[in-house]
């Protein structure tokens, strides 16, 4: 293929949390939940903490989930692979989509 990249948001409104898979040239490379470590996607840890998108850990060894997490991990995401989306076009204008399923999958990584 040759560096196709694709990063995979789910809201999951159904069963959250909202969740982020990123794949290169059709392979699945990674995913994580918003409010957990990024795992085997460890390359987005720093853009993640400098958006305050990670927390330390508490005393009961759990990472906090914080208020605003999905607008700080988006905004590292966006940072971290250069994208940005127009204010006014995801406001007031249309934005392109694919549907690929009419219900949600069990297990994205399958």
């Amino acid at each position: 293929m040759g560096d196709l990249e694709v990063l995979h948001l789910t809201p999951k409104s159904y069963d959250p949390p909202k969740e982020f898979w990123y794949y290169r040239d059709g392979v699945t490379l990674g995913r994580f939940d918003f409010g957990e470590q990024p795992g085997e996607l460890e390359f987005l840890t720093p853009s993640l903490e400098a958006e305050g998108a990670l927390n330390v850990r508490g005393p009961n060894g759990l990472y906090a989930r914080i208020d605003d997490e999905a607008r700080k991990i988006l905004a590292a995401l966006e940072r971290h692979f250069g994208l940005s989306l127009p204010y006014e076009d995801v406001v007031h204008g249309t934005l392109p989509g694919v549907v690929t399923a009419m219900t949600p999958p069990e297990n994205l990584g399958d």
